[in-house]
Parts: C-alpha cells; structure tokens; sequence
C-alpha cells in the first residue's frame, strides 16, 4: 500500500501518463516541474486530508491536465495552420500543382466509389431484400451446348411454387415487349406477372390495388398495374387513371381483349432494376392462356425468371437442397423436359448486379491506383520543397524547436493541402459521377448514385489516407536528420562521389508509379486488343447496309366468324400431310407476302424479308423441338431458337447455305412442311449424320422434314454462343414478325416509301421506327466500349503522372547532384557521359517498375479474363507493345533533366569549393 504522494511507482506512471497528454515540447520544458509540484501538493494533502483530500487532487489535477493539453494542443495547431496558410500562399505554383494533382486523385476516387456503392454495394431498396432469391435453371451439358437458358417454364415454376418447403412465396415474370398505350402515341415496356410478384416483393400500390389470385382465373378482365413514371409521363398523373384501358393484349387463341388498370405502383419503384428504356412501364397480370405462345408445348417453352422470398431462419444453402431435391422428382416425372437441368437460388442482389460487379471493382482499383500514383508524385514535391527549406528547419532545431514540433508543422501542411484536394475533389466527384451516369451503359440502379453521408464519410477518408501517404516520407526523413547535417546540407554540403548511389525511398516512389503505370497500361492494352477483335468478329451474316423494322397495328378483320383451335388445325394436317392455316394466318401470311413484293420494288432497296428472329433483339427465348422418331411421339427433347423465314430473309441476311436448299415459293400451305437447321442444330441431333430429310417439330406441331443446313449466326452479338437454330418457312408458320432490307442509303424518304407500301398491303398495319443494324451492333458493344474507354483513359493519365513523376524525381536528383556532376565535369567527364548517367538512372526505374508492372498488370488480367474477347492476359504482342510505350515514356521524361545535367558550369562548382 502506498503511503506518500508519489512513492507508489503506479502513481507514478500515473501521474506520467497524464503529462503525456501534453505536447511533445511543452512537457520536455515543464514535465519535471509539473511531477515536482504535483508530489509536493499530495503530500500536503495526505497530510491535511487523508485519502479523501488526496483523490480530491487527483481528479483536479486529471481535469486540469486535459483541459491545459487541450489548449496547448489548440493553440500549436492555430500556430501550424497559419504557418501553413501563409507559406502556400506565398508559393502559388507549388501550392496549385499539389491541389490539383491530389483533386483529380480523389475526385475520380470519390466519384467511381459513388457509383460502386449504388450499384454493388447497397442493398436493394425492398423491405428485407436480402431474404429475396432469384432461381435459375441449370441445364447441363448435352453434346457440348448447354441446352437453353436460366429461366422457367410456367409448369415447372408452379412446380417449384407448390412442393418447395423454405419460400413464403416464388412468383413468376417475364417482359413482353412495348406496345403502344391506348388513347396515346407513347410507347411502353409490358412485363408479364403472377400476382404474388408484388407481394413478395414487398411493394403495396401508391393508388387502387395489386394484382390477385381472383385475376388469374381468366374468366374476369385483363388487368394490369402501372409504375408511377408511366402514370406521370402517358397519363398526367390523372387522377381518374383506374378503370382505364391501357392496351390490348392477344390471348392464346388469337383474340385481343382490353387491358384495364387496377392500380398504380410507388414512385420511385423499379423493377428488376434495369436502368434505361428497358424499364418495364406496366405489370399484366398472366393468365392460364398467356403463359407459352402460340402452339408451343408449355413446359417446354421457357421464358420465365423466378423470385422467392426465404422463411425466416431459412439459409440459401438449405433453399439450395430443397431445390435440389424438387429438381430430382421433375427428372423422374418428366424425363424428356427436365433429365438435364436442375435448379439454382442466388441472392437477388447479386442477380441483379450481376456481370456489373466486376468492371465497376475493377475501376474502382483503377482510380485508387490513379490516387497512390498522384500520392507519390506529391509526396515528390514535398522532398523537393522539404530540400529548398533544410535551412528553415535546421535553424528552428538550432534554436530549440524539439523535433517533433517540426514534424507536427510538416504533417500539418500536408493535413492541409490533403483537405484543400480532397474538396476540390469532392466538386469533381459532383461532375464526374453525372458524367458516368450521362455516358455509362445501362447498369441496374445506376440513378442511385449520388453524393450522400457515406460518401462523404468516404471522401474524409481519402483526405486522411492522402495526408498520410503524402506526409509520410517526408516526415521521416526530417525527423531522421541531425542538427549539424541539416545545417551542413543547407549550407551547400557536397553529396559523395563515386561507387553505387544507394536506393532511396524517392526511388521507390517512383519505381511504385511506374509499376501501377504499367498495369494499368497492361490492361488497357488488352482491353484495346480485345476490343478490335470484337468489332471485327464473324457474325455469320453480313450487318453492314442492314435495316429492320417492327410492323405493328392489327390486320384487317377476319373473313371466317370462328377460328378453330390449335388442336383443331394440328390434326387436320396429321390427316392430310400438308399445312393447313388458320384464317388469320392466312391472311397475315398473303398481306406479308404483298408488303415484301411493294418493298422490294422501291429505289436503293436490294432485298427485303421477314422474320421472327433478327439480329440484336431485346431478349430470346427457346422452345422444345422433337426430332427423327420422337417427332411423332413426343418423348424426345432439345431446346433451341425458333423462326419464321420468307425466302428473302437468308438472302438478305446473307447467312451461308452449307447444303440441301433454302425456302422457296414451294413451302407454303397445302405442302408439306418443311425446315431448316443450323450447324449447330445439326451437330446435337444428327452427329455424323446427314441432317437432310430427318424429321423435327416444335411443341406439339407436326414435325417438318429438313431440307437445308445453313451457317450459324451470332445474332446476339459477337460474344454469344452459336445456338440451335430452327427456320419454318413464313407462309407455312406466319406469325408476328419484323421487316429485314438491305438499303444503300436508309434516309427518311425511304421511310416514308416503306411505311406507304406497308399501308397498302394493309390499311391497319404501320411502319415503326427503322433501326440500322450497324447502330444496334454498337450498342450491344456500348459496355465493352465503355470499359475500354475508360481503363484506356486511366492508363493514359496513369501513364502522364508517371512521366511527371519520373521527371520530377529526376530533376530534383539532378539538382541535389549538380555540385558532383559539375566536379566530374570538371574531372573530363563529357556531356554525353553525363547525359548517359541520367538516363541510365531513369532506365533503372523503367525496368524495375516495368517487371513488376507487368506482373501486376497480369495478375489483374487474369482476374478480369472473362471481359476480355478472344484474347490471353499473357498476349505476347500486347505486353511488350506497352513496355516498349513505357520505356519511351520514362526516356522522355528523363530528357529535361538530362540536358540540364550537361549544362552545369564546372567552373562555379569548383568556385564553391
């Protein structure tokens, strides 16, 4: 136990701790005398008051002692930032380089991390988003195609929805399309629905109500809800909108029905999360006849994406096995649909960001490079000015400033310069962020983005982090200095001659921005080569002079008062062996035939076809085909892509014949039906066999005899996967198609021809817009696009910062050397051999940094591989092609200081001396 003031060692450190508190220099001045004087009181205190009076003192003396440290704390930190203040207004130049180089570090920062933390990093704006999952089919592989896409039939989803035990609900939607709304020329995004969408989504209407299990009976009306941005911009917001009719929608027996709306989504709600004109604008609710098209077996034909929302305690792993297990039953209860698939759940979020994850980490990675990159060349122009005031600081050393108070002042600056770039960076952040967002592709909650409490939070940060790394090295180098060799070294002290100059930690700064130079370089190099062999891909048919477009309105009425079922036709020809057509699909299949034979007639026009399948549509979708034997009994099956064709259509597309022959004025109705396949259709059902002759069919339409192979067509861009094709020909199939032509010269004039000769084929039907095809390539090529511009980008002020970097450091040596370099001039040394040493120096920075550089950069590489096209991270050609621009670079930015290296007077040297 204790029994003077401070004769306990615990009271002691006690005491000492609290000194500790103060300022560095404050308590080397005052610490001793503080110690003293505070032991004298405790022993008169122990001495008057005992224990009491003594922890009395104790909590004065720790009040006090805080609120001097406080002060001095404050009042050295006023002094530092007025110092501060005044030193950068007195030297502009450097004061404006510093901030603009740390503001175009952390604006770009700020500003891609505003982006990342909408898109990728927030959770979706829905009540518990993160129970929500989106499932997939998982088709496995069958002779080397994976046999169709992520998405549902409308059975097997009910199957899910009804023997699944870890949903609360798994609801079904698909997108349709746009349909012109009634009573208005604007067009709008329908997306179909089961009616628990919203429920499980957890989205109540902003006005009437949501969509029912009532509604999908089918035996009352259409009904549809719409988002609150179609209320706004078709409708006015009025007030009187449910009850309205928004469409017409075509059901499965061909009759159009009214859709009327029953209520209005909340502002502000998007789903699922696309960003530009896909949006979906209104919600129709499914019935039993709309779920698969025409004459298409219904679970065979997939188009539905699924969500489901877990029960509470449920874990995605445990949703997995229950899906797992529902996939297994549908194997055994439907060999011919569901022997190759099986089931998948994810989370939401993650389906949504989807394949955007990846380029927006990447660019954030990007730009913080950018950041460390314009930290070092700051950090550069600090040593370089900490040079220039070696005498300022010695003499306060001199005088009695301890070593740490120089150390305070410089983090200080450097604390002030940060926050000075961080604002302006903030502002930039501002413009670059609506910049991205101006001129980014479409990404999912992208309108999100914005400036906001965490990324300020993020943005105070980077001010820290840059203060830091900027501070860092010169502070250490002060407080590594002694008095007398500040003082030697201001008064003009000479470096060492001779031998190996030592590594710096300048060196390794610049080495540091040459190696992320070169990275970035390395992929922005990959993603240019990448991008040129995108751009000049085989698609399989000739894009260039290309045009389509979409024929809508409603045919003329039907002659016949009944239109017999799809039951009803599909037996009648099984009876007679030739296609029979409906009257509808009569009439469709003569009123195209008369549009194509006007439409080729016009000027500048080659060739003109129809088809259900063109290049670059908005989704796709397969269906079920039966092939050889199983044609006629239906216990075989394969997903592919399916299309209506007129003869025109492969001439105009100019897809390539491989054998037997294409569709002519011979397949029409009352022949038999016939078909074409692709060669990777005929790969999967025929390998080593002739395709020609065997039979296929598609749901439960009679089969068709093939009577030609034709080349596959990427008409979903060049990075797609050749598909399954399937062609009937359009008089023995006629369905809702779009116009395909080959022009010279696509102008309005040519609209107008067009749009006057589809009116006289029919007077209910007209021309939409005409979208050249070149156009719709370069927009499916708008992300890679964007992702090469912008890494390009990065690189190439990666690739100027580094120069100034390089440049800077070297003048800055050259500068410190100038007495050795005059003395060695003087010695015989020639401009050229002067010359050579700098540039040798300099190349030992290119090939440092260039090795480790190139490892960095493909190391990245192998990360983001899968943006890259029809090139390996190890491309030989690119990486020495960025090498050799690095090298380049560095010798360049090694010239300046070269030739003032030579123009260094040996006399005034020798004078010094």
């Amino acid at each position: 136990m204790e029994e003077g003031g401070m004769r306990g060692p615990r009271s002691r450190r006690t005491l000492r701790g609290l000194i500790r508190l103060l300022p560095f220099d404050f308590r080397t001045d005052f610490g001793d005398e503080i110690e003293a004087a505070f032991e004298e009181q405790q022993s008169d205190a122990r001495q008057q008051g005992g224990r009491g009076r003594s922890a009395w003192l104790w909590l004065l003396t720790a009040v006090d002692t805080v609120r001097l440290a406080l002060a001095q704390h404050w009042d050295l930190l006023r002094q530092d930032l007025r110092f501060g203040v005044r030193t950068f207004v007195r030297n502009p130049g450097f004061t404006s380089v510093v901030v603009l180089t740390l503001a175009l570090g952390t604006g770009a920062v700020t500003a891609i991390f505003t982006v990342v933390d909408a898109v990728v990093f927030r959770p979706l704006p829905l009540p518990q988003s993160d129970r929500l999952v989106h499932l997939e089919v998982v088709r496995h592989e069958r002779g080397g195609f994976a046999g169709g896409m992520p998405v549902f039939s409308f059975p097997q989803f009910e199957d899910v929805r009804d023997q699944n035990h870890v949903f609360t609900g798994v609801a079904a939607y698909a997108g349709d399309g746009g349909v012109t709304a009634a009573g208005s020329d604007a067009k709008i995004e329908i997306g179909h629905a089961s009616s628990n969408l919203f429920r499980i989504l957890g989205v109540r209407p902003e006005l009437g109500r949501g969509l029912t299990p009532a509604d999908e009976s089918g035996r009352g009306p259409l009904v549809a809800g719409i988002t609150h941005r179609t209320w706004t911009s078709v409708y006015s917001l009025d007030p009187r909108i449910l009850g309205r009719v928004l469409t017409e929608a075509r059901t499965g027996n061909g009759s159009a029905q009214p859709v009327i709306i029953v209520g209005v989504l909340p502002s502000g709600f998007r789903f699922p999360f696309y960003n530009g004109d896909t949006d979906i604008d209104a919600w129709l609710l499914t019935t039993p006849d709309m779920r698969f098209p025409e004459g298409a077996v219904s679970r065979g034909s997939a188009r539905w994406s699924v969500v489901a929302r877990l029960k509470p305690g449920v874990s995605l792993e445990a949703a997995s096995k229950d899906l797992d297990n529902i996939a297994a039953r549908l194997a055994i209860a439907y060999p011919e649909y569901h022997a190759h698939s099986g089931l998948r759940a994810m989370s939401f979020h993650d389906h949504v960001v989807g394949s955007d994850r990846l380029p927006l980490l990447l660019f954030l990675a990007a730009v913080a490079s950018l950041l460390l990159i314009a930290c070092a060349n700051v950090t550069n122009l600090l040593l370089a000015r900490g040079s220039t005031r070696e005498r300022e600081f010695a003499m306060r050393m001199a005088l009695g400033a301890g070593r740490m108070r120089v150390v305070r002042q410089m983090l200080t600056e450097s604390s002030l310069l940060a926050v000075a770039g961080g604002m302006a960076g903030l502002g930039r952040a501002f413009a670059g962020v609506r910049a991205f967002v101006a001129f980014s592709p479409s990404m999912p909650r992208l309108e999100q983005a914005g400036i906001d409490h965490r990324v300020l939070a993020f943005s105070f940060a980077l001010m820290v982090f840059t203060s830091v790394v900027a501070g860092f090295v010169p502070v250490i180098r002060c407080s590594r200095r002694s008095v007398v060799e500040a003082l030697t070294r201001a008064g003009g002290g000479t470096t060492a001659m001779g031998g190996r100059r030592r590594f710096r930690p300048v060196d390794l700064l610049v080495v540091a921005q040459v190696t992320l130079a070169l990275a970035l370089l390395v992929g922005a190099g990959l993603m240019v080569t990448s991008f040129t062999r995108l751009i000049g891909a085989d698609l399989g048919f000739e894009w260039r002079s290309l045009v389509t477009a979409d024929v809508t309105g409603t045919l003329s009425p039907q002659e016949s008062n009944r239109t017999p079922t799809w039951a009803e036709i599909f037996q009648q020809e099984r009876t007679t062996g030739v296609v029979t057509l409906t009257d509808r699909q009569r009439r469709r299949a003569a009123v195209n035939e008369e549009m194509v034979r006007r439409i080729a007639a016009l000027p500048g026009v080659e060739s003109v076809g129809i088809g259900t399948n063109v290049p670059f549509p908005n989704g796709r979708s397969r269906n079920g085909i039966r092939i050889d034997a199983a044609a006629a009994t239906g216990t075989a099956h394969l997903l592919a892509e399916t299309a209506s064709a007129t003869p025109g259509y492969f001439k105009t597309l100019k897809i390539q014949l491989v054998s037997g022959r294409l569709f002519d004025d011979r397949d029409r109705e009352g022949a038999p039906r016939v078909a074409i396949v692709s060669e990777t259709l005929a790969r999967l059902c025929w390998p080593g066999r002739d395709p020609l002759g065997r039979l296929v069919a598609i749901g439960s339409a009679p089969p068709g005899r093939v009577v030609g192979v034709v080349r596959d067509s990427l008409r979903q861009g060049p990075t797609d996967e050749p598909a399954p094709d399937l062609y009937f020909p359009y008089a023995q199939d006629p369905q809702s198609s779009k116009l395909l032509l080959r022009a010279r010269n696509v102008s309005p004039a040519l609209r107008t021809a067009i749009g006057r000769e589809v009116n006289q084929a029919d007077a209910g039907l007209h021309v939409g817009q005409l979208r050249v095809v070149e156009d719709l390539l370069w927009e499916r090529l708008v992300v890679p696009r964007f992702i090469t511009f912008l890494v390009t980008t990065f690189g190439a002020f990666a690739l100027l910062l580094a120069l100034i970097g390089v440049h800077g450091v070297l003048a800055y040596s050259v500068s410190r050397r100038g007495h050795e370099i005059g003395i060695r001039m003087a010695l015989g040394g020639s401009h050229g051999r002067v010359m050579r040493m700098v540039l040798a120096e300099a190349t030992r920075y290119a090939v440092i940094g260039g090795i480790t550089g190139l490892a960095a950069g493909i190391a990245v590489a192998q990360v983001a591989r899968s943006l890259l096209f029809r090139v390996a991270p190890t491309d030989p050609t690119t990486l020495v092609a960025v090498s050799l621009v690095m090298l380049v670079t560095v010798l360049v930015a090694a010239l300046g200081p070269a030739r003032r290296a030579t123009r260094i007077d040996p006399i005034a040297c020798l004078r010094q001396d």
